[in-house]
């Protein structure tokens, strides 16, 4: 019988390989990535084009050209491409964010011959029917107008303005006026550059046939006839605030308040993402971090408080978000910079780090437990120039990292002179 009042024995958390990533090209140059991942006959595939909001005419075209490839094809409506999918037990989907933006469909992979030409389709001749723009555009601008009246997202838009500065890319954060501002052409021309753009790519994961799905890709998005991109990605240098330290949005209707504050930090591909990235876990990165230990546990101004490592191709962002009551802010604000000169001034005890280590570690290695969880870290590792050998070296970098790489991380990436801070609600 098993001791139920005895802790079990923690085990140490082994490195886990990247799973290996193999490619070909297809006839019209397209290049195609591929995993073999997990036992059910599933296949996550994906349409990968290099643009969002780092590639785009107006904000917002990327993501309304990518929603709209869901509302059918030139040949089908949006009730019938979605009862075909449905009919062969396939869902489709889409994405986009700052670098990428990617069409995906999940899918039985004894159905890839039938619903590879159905993929194509999407892909090459959406419907793209003003009626369905119109559509999309009014739900949107509905669902963001909602979304103003909301302390987190009139924060959320506001400081990241403020980290990057105004019309930077990643300080993007779409509103009503930006879905107002887009016209039907716009989203058409974007895709009939990006989705033809000879910059696209293909990822396919899950257990599968590999010749089977490459004769499927060569007879359908093989056969597009790819071209240059006449938009070049744009990434301007971030905007170091010059203003106030504080930015105050009063909303008066509002008993409570959101916070945010941080500063410009490193992009992806910087040497010290991995040690940062455990370093901001101890602040702020889990349940039993030391912002939720002292803001929430003992001090009881807050439900929930983190602090998060952002991380984009150019650049990047340290932030400390939270909802408290408007009575409390200046007492959040002054504890959280209490807990970063903490972090910056004393080591962190062994016992601290070793919970950290293993909370991360055994988050990363989950990373990749379906085929669509692994399509997105390689769509993720491409975007970004990541090498995926980055993921194991990674997971051996976290676990060797010591108190002392801690508070030189701290000490060296968190500078409390130079970080913003954001107030919306009634406080």
């Amino acid at each position: 019988m098993p001791k139920r009042t005895q802790r079990p024995t923690a085990l140490n958390i082994e490195p886990r390989p990247f799973p290996e990533v193999e490619s070909t090209i297809l006839p019209n140059g397209l290049p195609v990535y591929f995993a073999q991942f997990g036992t059910m006959p599933i296949v996550e595939l994906s349409y990968v084009v290099p643009g969002g909001f780092c590639r785009e005419p107006k904000p917002g075209t990327a993501r309304a050209a990518a929603s709209m490839l869901s509302e059918g094809t030139q040949k089908m409506g949006s009730e019938e491409l979605a009862r075909t999918l449905d009919g062969y037990g396939a869902f489709f989907h889409t994405d986009s964010g700052y670098e990428i933006s990617a069409a995906n469909l999940s899918l039985p992979a004894k159905h890839l011959p039938a619903l590879g030409p159905i993929f194509h389709e999407i892909i090459a001749r959406p419907g793209m029917r003003t009626a369905d723009f119109e559509l999309l555009r009014k739900r949107r601008i509905d669902e963001l107008t909602v979304e103003q009246t909301r302390t987190a997202y009139v924060a959320l838009k506001t400081y990241s303005r403020r980290i990057f500065g105004p019309g930077h890319p990643y300080g993007t954060v779409l509103g009503p006026e930006d879905w107002q501002a887009l016209a039907h052409d716009d989203v058409v021309a974007w895709h009939a550059d990006m989705f033809y753009s000879d910059e696209a790519y293909v990822v396919a994961t899950g257990n599968f046939d590999e010749n089977e799905l490459i004769k499927t890709l060569e007879n359908g998005i093989g056969t597009m006839k790819l071209h240059q991109s006449a938009l070049a990605p744009v990434y301007p240098p971030p905007h170091r605030f010059e203003e106030e330290k504080r930015t105050r949005k009063f909303m008066p209707d509002k008993a409570q308040s959101t916070i945010a504050m941080g500063m410009l930090s490193i992009p992806r591909i910087h040497p010290d993402h991995h040690p940062l990235r455990f370093t901001t876990l101890i602040l702020g990165g889990y349940f039993g971090s030391r912002l939720m230990s002292n803001i929430r546990e003992e001090k009881g101004y807050t439900y929930g408080i983190s602090s998060t490592l952002k991380h984009f191709k150019k650049a990047g962002s340290f932030t400390i978000a939270c909802d408290t009551a408007n009575e409390y802010v200046e007492a959040v604000v002054c504890e959280s910079y209490k807990e970063i000169e903490r972090m910056q001034n004393d080591l962190v005890p062994a016992d601290e780090l070793e919970t950290a280590k293993n909370y991360l570690l055994g988050r990363t290695a989950t990373h990749f437990e379906t085929p669509e969880q692994l399509s997105t870290s390689i769509q993720h590792y491409l975007a970004l120039g990541v090498p995926f050998e980055d993921f194991e070296r990674g997971f051996e970098i976290i676990a060797q990292t010591d108190a002392q790489t801690v508070r030189d991380m701290a000490q060296k990436h968190w500078r409390i002179d130079e970080m913003v801070e954001v107030v919306a609600g009634g406080a």
